[in-house]
């Protein structure tokens, strides 16, 4: 699918993880652009296209500008309809049968310590409309001090997405195709995120 681009942050990874991940996505998306972005210069590198952070983000002073900085870089780079942010300990089992649509897409997961009691999709994979990505990137909301330094988001994307979605009146989409796990699976050293199961 040449309409999709796949984002995947990258920090302390076990490169034969990741090495399996890409190449899992490339047998099933093989024209599909990759670009991998490692979250500061300690970080892991891998892929033709990646991005060094000159910091790292991914922290609990910072997790807004981290995740400005993908979606950024992902438009930045290619001129898809859509992205997929990826987590690159998810397992891709097929293509999608389902066009992806609206500004946002995943599975739903509710985030009961945001502020904003709302659902959103689950973080391991997620896609954006670049018209999305670059409404929301106008609007700058991700520069906001309330997503710096904050007990409440700490590193918590999700917490982040439900109330920018919210906030910028985003058009969510439940795929029951972005299925996925939890950090305990993460810790398990299971997928933590199945993408079209």
């Amino acid at each position: 699918m040449k309409d999709i681009t796949f984002i995947v942050n990258l920090y302390k990874e076990d490169p034969l993880l990741v090495s399996n991940f890409y190449s899992q996505l490339r047998s099933i998306y093989k024209e599909s652009a990759v670009i991998f972005i490692s979250d500061g210069p300690d970080a892991i590198r891998f892929g033709d296209v990646n991005i060094v952070g000159e910091n790292r983000l991914k922290v609990e002073a910072s997790t807004g500008l981290w995740i400005q900085r993908y979606l950024t870089a992902g438009i930045k780079h290619t001129t898809t309809p859509f992205y997929i942010k990826i987590d690159p300990d998810a397992i891709v089992l097929k293509r999608l049968e389902i066009p992806l649509m609206g500004d946002v897409c995943g599975a739903k997961k509710y985030t009961p310590y945001s502020p904003i009691k709302a659902w959103r999709p689950h973080a391991g994979a997620i896609s954006f409309s670049r018209e999305y990505i670059l409404r929301l990137l106008n609007t700058k909301i991700l520069e906001d001090k309330i997503y710096q330094n904050s007990r409440v988001y700490k590193e918590r994307e999700e917490s982040i997405f439900a109330d920018v979605f919210t906030k910028t009146g985003a058009i969510m989409h439940d795929r029951k195709d972005f299925c996925c796990g939890t950090l305990r699976a993460r810790e398990r050293g299971e997928h933590s995120c199945f993408f079209h199961k």
